[in-house]
């Protein structure tokens, strides 16, 4: 089922590489039902955990954004 959202709140990617790791965060944090809070600023450290957790071979626990 569709998630209603307001638009103006949601992350915006700025460049053109990042979109895998949006992806990767929107799913956590839906799955979470944790509100959509994190910035682009965030996106080179979630980055990392993705990195960690691929080498690692298991999912990443983001750090909570809205705790």
């Amino acid at each position: 089922s569709l998630i209603p959202c307001d638009p103006s709140i949601v992350p915006q990617q700025d460049n053109a590489f990042d979109c895998g790791v949006y992806v990767c965060l929107f799913v956590d944090f839906i799955v979470r039902e944790s509100a959509l809070t994190f910035t682009p600023q965030q996106v080179t450290s979630m980055r990392y955990h993705i990195a960690h957790a691929i080498i690692k071979g298991s999912a990443p626990r983001w750090p909570k954004q809205d705790d």
